[in-house]
């Protein structure tokens, strides 16, 4: 393609309006941003231990970056005075359908409470978005820039 771009993962863009339902949520356990990184990078690619904790760590003092951790769980999610972006959520995988996906989202709702939060996630995972309330807006790709052959 012109830009150089290599399709990695096909996915879906969806948005959730607020109001939130709220409900079921988890209770935060503060337990700082190297747990985050721990459960998340076992399911995500979150770059390096370092970098990813710098970097969110500039984001929650600037007031633009907020997050969520349980025992098993832990989401991140990105901000500014309209819109929200759902960075990440991970359950361990022996809590799977237990809930604690939602809780964890329903936390990270609070976080944000008046904005419009987007999600760019893989077609495999749009059903939990969807019965969390948010809608499929249209396609998207993850992409890296092609190397030359």
């Amino acid at each position: 393609n012109v830009l150089g771009l290599k399709i990695v993962t096909e996915c879906a863009s969806l948005c959730k309006a607020p109001p939130f339902d709220t409900a079921r949520k988890i209770e935060n356990t503060y337990e700082g941003l190297e747990r985050v990184y721990d459960v998340l990078s076992k399911h995500l690619d979150v770059g390096d231990r370092q970098g990813f904790i710098a970097d969110m760590s500039h984001r929650i003092r600037r007031g633009t970056a907020g997050y969520v951790t349980s025992k098993f769980s832990a989401g991140v999610i990105l901000y500014n005075e309209k819109y929200a972006t759902l960075a990440g959520i991970a359950v361990d995988s022996d809590n799977r359908r237990s809930g604690l996906g939602t809780a964890t989202l329903n936390r990270l709702l609070e976080i944000i409470r008046d904005r419009t939060v987007y999600i760019c996630a893989e077609y495999k995972n749009v059903p939990f978005y969807e019965s969390n309330g948010f809608k499929v807006e249209s396609k998207a790709a993850y992409c890296i820039l092609r190397k030359e052959d």
